[in-house]
């Protein structure tokens, strides 16, 4: 179970601004965009802009802009911009 506040936190760890939220990124839909797979270990999510009309980067390069990895646990957020596809 997830609480509240332990989403909260995680957004908090993360980086998000307010008008954001974040979305767990499939191990499917990271290799369709990267061609590489998440690192072994770690888990991505994706900052989603909530408010109304806001745009969703659709780029592989934009994305990766807005991914964020962390331990299994949600522990240890890491931002990586430089995702280079195999």
């Amino acid at each position: 179970m997830i609480t509240d506040a332990m989403a909260s936190w995680l957004k908090e760890a993360c980086g998000c601004e307010a008008h954001e939220g974040l979305m767990d990124v499939s191990d499917e839909y990271y290799f369709n965009v990267f061609k590489t797979r998440i690192p072994k270990g770690r888990s991505c999510w994706q900052k989603v802009d909530r408010r109304y009309g806001a745009f969703q980067p659709l780029a592989p390069e934009k994305i990766a802009a807005t991914l964020v990895f962390t331990d299994v646990n949600g522990r240890n957020a890491t931002q990586v911009l430089n995702i280079h596809s195999s």
